[in-house]
Order: C-alpha cells, then structure tokens, then sequence
C-alpha cells in the first residue's frame, strides 16, 4: 500500500537528494549562495523565511512550501488574512531550481539590468505562490508582466496595454 505523503516534506527530501547529485553544469557553490542571497533580499524577509536551491530537473523555476499548506489555504480562502498577511505567518520555504532556464538567466540579468532581474525574480515567486494555491489576488501582478514583456520585445518605453 503507498504512502501519502505531504508535498511539504516530499519537496524537502528531494531537494536534500538532489544536493548531493550535483550537476557540472549547474552552478558552483559560491554562484549558488550569492544567487540565493539575492533573491532573500530582493523579495524580502516577510515574502521568504528560507531559501534554498536544488539540482532536481523540473518545470518550475521556484517552488513554495510551508509548514501546514492545509491551514495556510484555507485562511486565504475564508478571507480572515489579508492578501500577503499570511506568508507572515506561516514563514514560506523557497526552493529554487537551479536547472531551470528561467533561473540560469536570472543569475546573468541581476548584473546587467537590475531592475528586469528584481521583477522577474518577484514574477516567479508569484508564480509559485500561484500554484501552491497561496495567493488569492493576481491582478496586482498585471503591471509586472506588462514591464517584462515590453522588456522582452526590445522596448523599453512604457507599455501601451492597460492595467487594472
């Protein structure tokens, strides 16, 4: 019979068995903490209790965990905590994928432009807040994705698509 267990601390002993499998073409130990310690501070003490990347190959380039995601869930879905009050509380761990593109071309970005680096890097912890079902009000991100992809079309004046 298989065992249920919580995707918590599934992402845990996997990120724990990826740090041992390290990949050349990964990065090196010192890129990876001054990568992690950029990212703490850009999204700030409130947004990540803990920090950590890993080897492990996977389609998201960062993943949130906490503690009771159960509890955490259903405060966001009774509305008795504000919109980002909670990660307060409940203290999110971040994984970074250290495999993933999206993460490799961060680390390059955060020295040449600074200012797409940091909005990228809130766009991806946006995105895994998204799917771990910890954020309830999206629209604040429409404004961020109308920067990056003005970025990313070479245009670097203001956006002509409307926000909210």
């Amino acid at each position: 019979m298989k065992q249920l267990v919580p995707v918590e601390k599934w992402a845990q002993e996997e990120a724990e068995k990826s740090d041992e499998k390290k990949d050349s073409k990964d990065f090196r130990d010192n890129e990876k903490k001054e990568l992690l310690d950029w990212m703490k501070e850009t999204l700030g003490s409130v947004r990540v209790a803990e920090i950590s990347g890993n080897h492990r190959p996977s389609d998201h380039p960062v993943m949130v965990t906490v503690l009771d995601m159960g509890a955490a869930r259903h405060f966001l879905r009774t509305g008795e905590i504000k919109d980002m009050e909670h990660l307060v509380y409940f203290k999110p761990h971040v994984h970074v994928n250290l495999t993933h593109p999206l993460v490799k071309s961060l680390y390059k970005m955060r020295k040449t432009d600074k200012e797409t680096a940091r909005i990228l890097a809130e766009q991806i912890y946006d995105n895994a807040l998204i799917t771990a079902g910890l954020i309830k009000d999206t629209s604040r991100m429409v404004g961020r994705l109308n920067k990056l992809l003005t970025s990313l079309a070479g245009n670097k004046g203001s956006s002509t698509i409307l926000t909210p």
